[in-house]
This record gives C-alpha cells, structure tokens and sequence, in this order.
C-alpha cells in the first residue's frame, strides 16, 4: 500500500515523511495558492524532500495547453507527474503525455468508468474524487419519490439514472 499526501505544505510532508508515511504527493493549484512562494518553487522543495511521484496539475482546459504545461512542470523534477484532468480535453492530454513516455495523474474521476477511460488513454495513476451532494445526479421526476427511510431509494435511483458514462456507483469505491 502507498500513501500519498494531498498537500502542498512544506512542514507537513516532511512530518510525513519523517514518519515513513508519505510515498508521494498530489498538489494542486488551490493547494499551492496557499503556500508562500512560486508554485514552481514550492513544487520543487516538495520534489526534494519526497523521493516518490509528485503531482504537478496543469489549468489549460485544452488539450494542447495542459500538454504544454505538463512537459515544463517535468522540467522542474524527474519526479513530477503531471496531474491532469478528467474531460475529454484531459483525455486527449494524457494520451498524447504517454505516448512521450510522461507519467500523468488524471484526477476528478468519479466513476470507474472514468478510472479505466483514463487507464486506456494511458494514465500512470488515478485520483479518485469523493460524490459530493452537488455531484450526484438529481432524482428523475418520472418515477414517484419514494418513502423517506426506504431502503431501496438508492438502488431506484441508479436504476432510474441508467447506466449512462458518468452516473456514480451506487457505491463509492
């Protein structure tokens, strides 16, 4: 089993490391505004202090942009993966990265199905996102609200929702 932080805080990922719990980190744009410094600066320290695949993620939502950006944040470290994500834009990235031999993390993935569409574009790794209550489907207005408490709402509204690219599992992974 790896750990992997989902940081960009220098002192925190050296605890992690210093307790043997850190295998690599994900950062991302959010994460690194909060740091002081130059993301690149601060992605770079990272890079020295864990000796595992860092997460570098690009903000073009382009393809040729996130491409662009992925290969100067391997400029920074060998270590760098580049952190893309999951749309058809990121698709088109991470298959054009892999094919320069450019590990790519996708993120945003919510389904297994995006798990294995980004695994067949040529993903190195997956960052699975959690549902959140915004992210669930809304419940069809074609079937009849079912009881509060019914233990089966949740198997109807799948059922309902179809198995349709992007509908979340009933369960989560």
């Amino acid at each position: 089993m790896k750990f992997f932080l989902d940081t960009a805080h220098v002192p925190d990922i050296r605890e992690g490391v210093s307790l043997g719990l850190c295998d690599g980190v994900t950062t991302n744009p959010s994460l690194l505004a909060k740091e002081k410094g130059d993301p690149r600066d601060v992605v770079r320290e990272i890079t020295k202090i864990c000796d595992g695949p860092i997460s570098a993620e690009v903000v073009s939502l382009g393809s040729e942009g996130m491409v662009r950006e992925g290969l100067e944040w391997r400029k920074v470290a060998s270590n760098i993966v580049v952190k893309i994500p999951m749309t058809v834009e990121g698709l088109k990235a991470i298959r054009i990265l892999a094919s320069q031999e450019i590990p790519t993390n996708c993120t945003l993935v919510f389904t297994p199905i995006q798990a294995l569409m980004a695994a067949k574009a040529g993903a190195a790794m997956i960052s699975p996102s959690p549902a959140t209550p915004s992210s669930r489907p809304a419940e069809p207005t074609r079937s009849p609200p079912l009881e509060p408490g019914c233990c089966h709402h949740d198997e109807q509204l799948a059922d309902d929702v179809g198995p349709a690219v992007g509908q979340l599992p009933r369960t989560s992974i």
